[in-house]
C-alpha cells in the first residue's frame, strides 16, 4: 500500500510536468515464434521499436506543426546505446524532416536525468498494460488504474497524450510485408 502511494505521488508529478508520451512496445513470444526469413525482415526487435517510435514523434510535431527542434535522451544501455545511435543517425539522413526534428541525441544514467525515471514509470505501466491486452485480461480502451490516473488528471479535461502502438501478432502478421518492403526503415 505504502509503494502505491508513492507511486501515485510520483504519477502526480509526472502528469503535471510533461504533456506528451510515447509508447512502442512489441510482444517478444509472438516475435521469438516467428520463421527466420520473417525475424530477418523485422530485424532487431528493439531497433524496430525505436523506429516506430521515432516515427510517433515526428507525426506528432508535424500534425502540430511544430518547426523547433528537440533533444531526445535515452536510457543508457550497453546492448543498446550504440545500436540506437547508428539507427537514430541513418534515419536523421534518410528523413530529411526527422532529420530537421532531432537536434540532439543523448544517452543518460536515470540516477543523473531523473526525467528517465518518468519515463521508466510510464513502461513499466504500459508493459503491464499491454501484457493485459495481449492475454485478453484488458482492452486497448480501457487502461488500468495507476496508468490511467498518468494519463487524465482529476481536473475535468486535463491529462497526459500518450501515443501508443502494440505490435501483437496479429498487427505483426499483417505488416510484417511492410517492415521487409522498407529494408530496416520504418518510417
Amino acid at each position: 500500500a505504502q509503494a502505491t502511494k508513492t507511486l501515485e505521488q510520483f504519477i502526480d508529478i509526472i502528469r503535471d510536468t510533461i504533456s506528451v508520451g510515447f509508447a512502442v512496445g512489441l510482444d517478444s513470444n509472438y516475435y521469438r515464434g516467428m520463421p527466420d526469413a520473417a525475424k530477418e525482415g523485422l530485424g532487431d526487435p528493439g531497433i524496430a521499436c525505436l523506429q516506430r517510435l521515432l516515427q510517433l514523434i515526428r507525426n506528432r510535431f508535424r500534425n502540430a506543426g511544430y518547426k523547433g527542434r528537440l533533444s531526445i535522451t535515452l536510457d543508457e544501455d550497453e546492448t543498446y546505446a550504440m545500436k540506437f545511435y547508428n539507427v537514430v543517425t541513418r534515419l536523421r539522413r534518410a528523413d530529411r524532416e526527422l532529420g530537421s526534428l532531432v537536434g540532439a541525441v543523448s544517452f543518460a544514467d536515470d540516477t543523473f536525468i531523473l526525467p528517465i525515471q518518468a519515463a521508466d514509470v510510464l513502461a513499466n505501466l504500459t508493459t503491464k498494460w499491454f501484457r493485459d491486452r495481449m492475454t485478453g485480461t484488458a482492452t486497448a480502451d480501457e487502461c488500468p488504474p495507476l496508468l490511467q490516473r498518468l494519463l487524465m488528471s482529476p481536473e475535468k479535461g486535463y491529462g497526459l497524450e500518450y501515443r501508443t502502438e502494440l505490435w501483437d501478432g496479429d498487427a505483426l502478421r499483417k505488416h510484417l510485408p511492410h517492415f521487409v518492403k522498407w529494408s530496416g526503415f520504418l518510417l
